[in-house]
């Protein structure tokens, strides 16, 4: 019997303007959480993504936005 896996769905535009405001481009933020440019773009393109993926593109933008 197959496990069902967990999946999530960004909102790639509201991510893209969050990226923007913290000065990370796709390629940084997959350096910074360390997948491939790839995943992210595919995540911001409406690709259903794992949780851990979700939480670790959340974290690393929130950890770079201006204070």
């Amino acid at each position: 019997m197959r496990e069902a896996r967990a999946v999530a769905l960004l909102d790639g535009r509201r991510v893209r303007d969050e990226l923007r405001r913290a000065g990370l481009s796709q390629v940084n933020l997959a350096a910074e959480i360390g997948v491939r440019p790839e995943q992210v773009s595919r995540a911001l393109n409406g690709v259903p993504i794992s949780p851990d993926l979700m939480f670790r593109i959340a974290l690393a933008i929130a950890l770079k936005e201006p204070a």
